[in-house]
């Protein structure tokens, strides 16, 4: 089994997403209900998964495997490490690591520029998920 190449997409121009909506105009976006449904054992098909909860492709399809282009996740499933929220409707987006990776330095520099101009960033926040369990409680 190999690792898949992820796809790039455009993560500066991103940092202006404010609803799902706008991402997707950056980047193809599977809904978390969507996702479990290439998942086993089947009983995971009857959850109630949240509509706010997208992933990206590179975040599913880790691997090349024939099983998961036939429409079966199971044979590797990366864990949720990083997901972007998005500022309107409160969205999630989850990311694979390469992904989250290239947002740091923009975000960086978007906070530097906000900081610079002594105005607040009101855009994407990039969080890791051990804080947000942390900030939950």
């Amino acid at each position: 089994m190999a690792a898949r190449n992820e796809q790039n997409w455009d993560y500066e121009k991103a940092l202006s997403a404010v609803f799902t909506a706008d991402l997707e105009r950056i980047v193809e976006l599977v809904p978390l209900s969507n996702a479990a449904k290439l998942l086993e054992p089947l009983s995971l098909h009857g959850i109630s998964w949240s509509c706010n909860v997208y992933a990206t492709k590179n975040f599913l399809y880790a691997v090349q495997d024939s099983a998961s282009e036939k429409g079966c996740l199971n044979a590797y499933m990366r864990p949720v490490d990083s997901l972007l929220l998005l500022p309107g409707g409160g969205s999630y987006v989850l990311l694979s690591e390469r992904e989250a990776n290239a947002f740091i330095p923009l975000m960086l520099q978007e906070a530097k520029i906000a900081e610079e101009s002594s105005s607040d960033y009101n855009g994407l926040l990039l969080w890791h998920l051990s804080y947000a369990c942390g900030a939950a409680f």
